[in-house]
């Protein structure tokens, strides 16, 4: 089990690192979103607000041995559906840069992802498919044959990019970012969505409007 959650792991970190990904979650506090904000002109860096940061307040862990969250975080949600668990939260790490390598590169400068799934129904067989990154994404997902246990489990904690610079796109323009976690296993489908706005402020972008929901059909 160990190695099979090892090669989850790996293939999950690779799909996230060559496509577009990243995650979501509502403001913990009111007061993370100011009436101060405004529109993205293009001379405000591609950063998280460290305003915004320094004010997060990090909700106590859930009791259903997910992987950890994050420390800093800026918001998310929990969410369960049938046999499944999904938690997703958007998070500040000053390690995270365009500079970045690995889980560390990030195309909006301090801002991070943690996308995380567990299984907690009996033994299924089949080949699942999952995937994590932008709604729409077809690709990657990855394929594994030994069906699902109790305690599977995958997950996704490091920066947000893009390959063609839609995620800064997104960001300066203010329009709306999505992405989802999907789990497919004998035509049926599972996940959650997680969205979000990002808005300037004096010293970087702030999320606003997030949103952690279960995946459209």
């Amino acid at each position: 089990m160990n190695s099979h959650r090892s090669l989850v792991r790996f293939l999950i970190i690779v799909a996230l690192l060559n496509a577009a990904t990243a995650c979501i979650a509502p403001p913990t506090s009111p007061s993370v979103v100011s009436t101060e904000l405004s529109s993205a002109p293009e001379t405000v860096s591609l950063v998280v607000s460290q305003t915004v940061c320094k004010i997060t307040s990090t909700p106590p862990p859930p009791d259903l041995r997910l992987p950890p969250r994050p420390a800093t975080l800026l918001g998310g949600g929990l969410l369960s559906q049938n046999q499944f668990t999904f938690d997703l939260w958007l998070y500040c790490d000053p390690d995270l840069s365009p500079d970045g390598t690995g889980a560390l590169l990030s195309e909006v400068g301090g801002l991070g992802v943690h996308l995380a799934w567990r299984y907690h129904g009996p033994k299924m067989t089949g080949q699942p498919k999952f995937f994590l990154g932008f709604t729409g994404n077809t690709e990657p997902r990855a394929v594994w044959e030994e069906g699902l246990v109790p305690g599977t489990m995958v997950s996704y904690t490091g920066g947000v990019h893009s390959l063609d610079a839609s995620l800064t796109k997104a960001v300066r323009s203010g329009a709306p970012i999505s992405f989802e976690i999907v789990v497919t296993i004998d035509n049926n489908t599972y996940g959650a969505t997680l969205t979000f706005s990002m808005v300037s402020a004096s010293d970087g972008y702030r999320p606003v409007g997030i949103v952690v929901s279960p995946l459209r059909p």
